[in-house]
């Protein structure tokens, strides 16, 4: 199910989803389909598979196999100019039982960089490690400019169920 609108770049439709959040759902990819055709382009796997960046955070190197969510609910955001789409991802399920899936759980609870014609990793900025108390981004990320120094920065900023606000580079990710 779609809760939220994707994003059109280019010929491409990019897509999250909603995922219930008990433990038998499935992974919240990202995907990008052609607009003409409605073929898939490309997937992100926000559970990385073997050999993706980002598996290491998973102790058990089987969870991809059985853990759901780390979806996108909330929305994306694109930048058009850099071809670069910001995702804030979910929770990973269980959501409030972390004992099945110890570890960082990368990509759930992050705002998620890709490049928007490929689907490919740019960076990521996780807002809570292992998250077992729903604290998912709940909006999608919002493109900003500040001012810091006299200087102007292209920046993401992305609100928390905490109350805080992420302001993070637009082209590194590193916080602001």
């Amino acid at each position: 199910t779609a809760t939220s609108p994707g994003i059109i770049y280019n010929d491409l439709l990019i897509m999250g989803m909603r995922v219930q959040e008990r433990g038998d759902v499935p992974p919240g990819y990202i995907r990008a389909y052609d607009v003409r055709t409605g073929d898939i382009k490309w997937v992100f796997h926000t559970i990385p598979q073997p050999g993706e960046f980002g598996y290491d955070t998973w102790e058990n190197k089987d969870a991809w196999k059985y853990i759901g969510g780390a979806n996108n609910w909330a929305g994306m955001s694109l930048d058009e100019e850099r071809g670069v789409v910001y995702i804030s991802t979910g929770s990973a399920s269980f959501d409030f039982y972390g004992g099945l899936r110890k570890g960082q759980n990368l990509f759930a609870n992050c705002v998620l960089a890709l490049n928007a014609a490929t689907g490919k990793y740019v960076w990521h900025y996780q807002t809570i490690h292992h998250d077992m108390w729903d604290r998912d981004p709940p909006a999608p990320p919002n493109l900003v400019t500040i001012t810091r120094e006299g200087k102007k920065i292209d920046a993401v900023a992305q609100i928390s169920k905490l109350g805080f606000v992420f302001i993070l580079d637009r082209d590194t990710g590193k916080p602001l």
